[in-house]
């Protein structure tokens, strides 16, 4: 059986004892046309200096979803995670989404649709809860 790339990328990201990746989505690439007009009117500065827009544009990132955190990892490491029992609400649009917890934030902006991978984060958290609930 053939392993595809995000299988792959999955198998660098250094995992707690009993946990298990449930849900991984690759960052979008390209900006939308929403984050380019946002750049043009705010940070027009921006524009002028190409490879800071390249290099965020072209840089590979995962994000992902295991039984104990919510994961941002790329080809160099991992950059951040929160733990799932420690998050308190999310905010955020179609395309990015900022989690809270407990003194920590988490911002993922290039996911390419929020909506679904807030609903599998709250339905890890819900499953997680009722099985910690039935081994008690």
């Amino acid at each position: 059986m053939s392993v595809t790339p995000i299988q792959e990328k999955l198998l660098t990201i250094p995992l707690i004892d009993n946990e298990q990746v449930v849900h991984a989505v690759d960052g979008r690439i390209f900006p939308t046309l929403s984050d380019i007009i946002m750049i043009l009117i705010f940070a027009p500065a921006l524009v002028i200096a190409p490879m800071l827009i390249i290099h965020n544009l072209f840089r590979p990132i995962i994000y992902v979803i295991t039984t104990k955190r919510v994961l941002i990892h790329e080809p160099s490491g991992l950059v951040d995670a929160i733990d799932l029992t420690k998050i308190k609400h999310f905010r955020g649009g179609r395309k990015s989404l900022l989690i809270y917890a407990d003194g920590k934030r988490l911002w993922l902006s290039r996911i390419p649709d929020a909506w679904h991978f807030e609903g599998v984060i709250r339905n890890v958290i819900n499953k997680v809860e009722m099985m910690c609930k039935a081994n008690i």
